[in-house]
């Protein structure tokens, strides 16, 4: 087996990722912090400051992150 071979896929460590913020204790405070201020303008780009630098469409990242999150079951 080769080195590189142990990684764990991009896609493994994204969805631990996600079950970690899914268990947190504070998740719904979390999941409104996240979710504020982004909002779709009237051409639907979302609004947030912090695509000032780049336009993200509405749902940007960060919003569809949030509804992965609260959409993924809390671990046993």
């Amino acid at each position: 087996m080769s080195r590189g071979s142990a990684r764990p896929l991009p896609d493994d460590v994204f969805r631990s990722f996600v079950r970690e913020l899914a268990a947190r204790t504070d998740k719904l405070d979390m999941l409104g912090r996240l979710r504020r201020g982004h909002q779709p303008d009237r051409h639907g780009w979302c609004e947030h400051p912090e695509h000032a630098h780049r336009w993200e469409r509405h749902p940007c990242p960060v919003l569809r992150l949030a509804d992965l999150v609260e959409a993924t079951d809390e671990p046993d």
